[in-house]
């Protein structure tokens, strides 16, 4: 019995499987998508119709229905679940908004059945039909039907005006102050106005009757009379731009605008009225325009590729000296002794760079392309920097290089540093410059009003001044005054570089000035904006750069500038090959394929411009990334490269750039992190005890080393004090003074950062350091 029993249990599961699997794939194959869902609204069950329709996998179930619904239509159809529940219908029928998962609504008819088993809780099937193409449909048509109704209205409206404005020009005809004709279908001219006879130069007499046409000049021609032959068949007007030719043959440009209608009292003939508008004077000055913005444009052209060949022919050499002056200040081990040669080379390096920046700049500033970059800005560091630059000028002038800043004044200001710079870089280098005797005077101070804060700088001088009727023109490019040429020479850019980049801070500028006793230039910024967070900087973090194996093609026909890429990049894993051109370099990618390009744009055989429009037309190449490397300014080189690149190096470079370029576009990791913290010297000197000199060491401290230090203190110039440190790091190794050395150490790091309070504070501590050491 109990055998029988088990048989028939297995007989039923095998049946209810088989079942399931029924019902499963009728549940698939159902056109419409279908979901079982619980009194909770969850899903439970859901084909992948429903899938498909939402734009989801099976990770639908057990997500709630509801929020599958549009949220205007949920309250609906939960009344109507309600609704269902309370009623005796087996099922009901609902259209609803879904939201698929890209966020679009769908419009749908949702079946519903309530599934009420003895031994589950109460469920729902849910079929839904898609109908969205149906209701966008209905609802074009509907604004179709609207927008043709609306139409119609109009015809109606337009035809009514034009009846009435038919009469009114009729009526008018003869009086009208512009020229006016009428054709019939045969281009004859049955009836005109005085003001079309003036036009043509000619009698009624000569004109009635005549084919319009004859009158049109044959570049226009067969334009009218294709046109004439469309209104007459469409039975409506339209305009007609042509070329009429008066008795003498002269061109005369007009506009033909066409009115078509039916003669009544002709049997309705039908007829066009034209009203003829002269654009001889306009076309006359538009060709007049577009010549001279043909010439304007040739001109530009011009300009650009001048700019571009004086950028590349000044920067390619300039690459080679700052890189390979950087190089040597890298490699040699013996700094001291050959330091000032380096930096003689990297100071003319940079004057010259400054010339052709002075040029660009100009360029860039008439054309609308210089950027403003405002920044917190530590505007009193950034003046006292200037000043040191230039003391060391003023020294071999003999003339007193004074600085005066408010107490009070701000450690940051909003503002563009880098203008900022230029403005004062140029206008306290020309007082120096003009100046031959007695003194350079820079102030700053801020202006507090009540509701804004100005800033003023000013840059007085007691050098050779500028006349009166002179004091306008030397703000022009290339112009100098006489005596000043006479002084120094020089570009004349500095001048009107300097007021155009005050324009563009907003800024203003006044000039004070008397021959043979000086010049006051003043400088105010309006409403600048004071900074509250200023970084210290105390730390300074450096990552250290691995890059993987990677090769790089140089496409540079310099052989310096190669060099100097390869010795700033010979530490790292990257394998350099070159090409002197573009064709080399198409030879050497087609033999060894780079994983990035770098290429110089004005080359030979063939250049950078077509080397690269090459690479990106080459579906192999296309996803290779280019750097350009040009001694061209990149808004210059932008406007004439016409294929997209990845980055840009402008000559001259040096190698931190590179790296930072490099890392962007290719494979590297970072090793580690260079950090440097930075010492107060007065807690260097003070924490630790000071080593007792002998009587030679104690005498050479006062000898060689206070002497120094004195200078420095006095002159409070980069190079005396650069002096000072290097001669007392010196000092303090020879005698193994680890207090000293370090000292020495931080006031040179410190030196080279330009951070003045930091530095007063250093050479004040010297004189505590000087003492101690001698009573001990």
């Amino acid at each position: 019995m109990q055998e029988e029993e088990k048989q028939s249990l297995e007989y039923q599961k095998k049946l209810i499987n088989e079942k399931e699997k029924l019902f499963s794939l009728f549940f698939e194959q159902v056109p419409n998508g279908v979901l079982f869902v619980n009194a909770q609204f969850k899903i439970e069950r859901v084909n992948n119709k429903a899938c498909e329709l939402f734009g989801y996998k099976q990770d639908i179930l057990y997500k709630n229905f509801l929020s599958f619904l549009h949220p205007d239509d949920i309250k609906q159809f939960t009344n109507t679940i309600e609704t269902l529940q309370e009623s005796s219908l087996p099922s009901t029928r609902h259209e609803m908004r879904m939201i698929h998962k890209d966020k679009y609504t769908l419009w749908t008819f949702a079946d519903i059945w309530i599934l009420q088993e003895t031994t589950s809780a109460l469920r729902f099937v849910i079929q839904i039909q898609n109908v969205t193409k149906q209701k966008m449909a209905e609802q074009k048509l509907e604004t179709y039907r609207d927008e043709l109704e609306y139409q119609n209205e109009k015809l109606k409206k337009t035809q009514l005006d034009l009846q009435q404005t038919t009469k009114r020009l009729f009526r008018l005809y003869q009086f009208a102050p512009v020229p006016y004709i009428t054709i019939n279908r045969k281009h004859e001219i049955e009836n005109l106005n005085e003001k079309f006879c003036d036009l043509l130069g000619q009698t009624k007499k000569n004109l009635i009757h005549k084919r319009l046409s004859s009158f049109v000049d044959k570049e226009s021609r067969k334009e009218y009379r294709e046109k004439v032959v469309t209104f007459f068949n469409l039975r409506q007007g339209g305009k007609i731009d042509l070329i009429l030719l008066d008795e003498k043959k002269q061109k005369i440009w007009v506009n033909l605008d066409c009115l078509f209608f039916m003669e009544e009292d002709e049997a309705f003939l039908p007829k066009l009225r034209i009203t003829i508008t002269d654009m001889t004077q306009h076309i006359v000055a538009e060709q007049r325009l577009k010549k001279a913005k043909e010439e304007a444009e040739r001109a530009n052209k011009t300009i650009s590729e001048f700019m571009a060949n004086v950028s590349h022919e000044i920067r390619t050499p300039l690459n080679a000296i700052i890189g390979f002056a950087e190089i040597l200040e890298n490699k040699l081990n013996d700094k001291t002794v050959y330091q000032s040669y380096i930096n003689g080379i990297v100071t003319g390096g940079r004057s010259l760079l400054a010339l052709i920046n002075y040029i660009l700049d100009l360029s860039k500033i008439d054309a609308g392309k210089q950027e403003i970059k405002l920044k917190e800005t530590r505007v009193a560091n950034l003046i006292r920097e200037i000043v040191q630059i230039f003391s060391v000028k003023a020294i071999e002038k003999n003339i007193q290089l004074h600085l005066e800043i408010e107490n009070d004044f701000p450690e940051m200001i909003w503002i563009d540093e880098n203008i900022l710079r230029q403005i004062l870089f140029n206008v306290i280098g020309n007082a120096v410059k003009f100046t031959l005797k007695g003194f350079v005077k820079i102030e700053a101070r801020i202006i507090y009003h009540p509701k804004k804060t100005d800033l003023q700088i000013s840059v007085t001088d007691t050098g050779i001044g500028i006349e009166k009727e002179q004091q306008h023109s030397i703000f022009e490019p290339f112009i100098q005054q006489h005596d000043q040429a006479m002084v120094e020479g020089g570009t004349g850019l500095g001048l009107p570089i300097t007021t155009r980049l005050l324009n563009l801070l907003g800024g203003t500028m006044t000039l004070d000035s008397e021959i043979d006793k000086g010049s006051v230039f003043s400088f105010l910024f309006p409403n600048v904006k004071l900074g509250y967070h200023s970084p210290k900087i105390q730390e300074s973090k450096e990552p250290i750069i691995e890059f993987d194996e990677q090769k790089i093609l140089l496409v540079e026909d310099m052989e310096s500038n190669r060099n100097v890429f390869t010795l700033f990049l010979d530490d790292t894993n990257l394998r350099i090959d070159y090409a002197i051109n573009g064709r080399q370099a198409i030879e050497k990618i087609a033999q060894n394929k780079p994983d990035l390009i770098i290429t110089d744009l004005l080359m030979p055989v063939l250049s950078g411009y077509e080397l690269i429009e090459i690479i990106r037309n080459d579906r192999l190449l296309d996803a290779v990334p280019v750097i350009v490397f040009s001694a061209v300014d990149e808004h210059l080189a932008s406007e004439q490269i016409q294929m997209p690149y990845e980055g840009f190096l402008m000559k001259p470079i040096v190698k931190k750039d590179i790296i930072e370029e490099l890392k962007k576009h290719l494979k590297h990791k970072i090793k580690g992190i260079i950090e440097t913290k930075q010492i107060p010297v007065r807690k260097i000197l003070n924490n630790n005890k000071y080593k007792s000199l002998n009587k030679q060491a104690k005498a050479d401290l006062l000898e060689k080393i206070a002497p120094l230090h004195k200078k420095a203190s006095d002159l409070m110039e980069v190079d005396s004090i650069l002096e000072f440190a290097h001669q007392t790091k010196k000092f303090a190794e020879q005698h193994q003074l680890k207090t000293l050395d370090s000292y020495a150490q931080q006031l040179l790091e410190n030196t080279e950062l330009f951070l003045f309070d930091k530095i007063n504070q250093a050479l004040d501590d010297f004189n505590i350091y000087i003492i101690e050491c001698i009573n001990t």
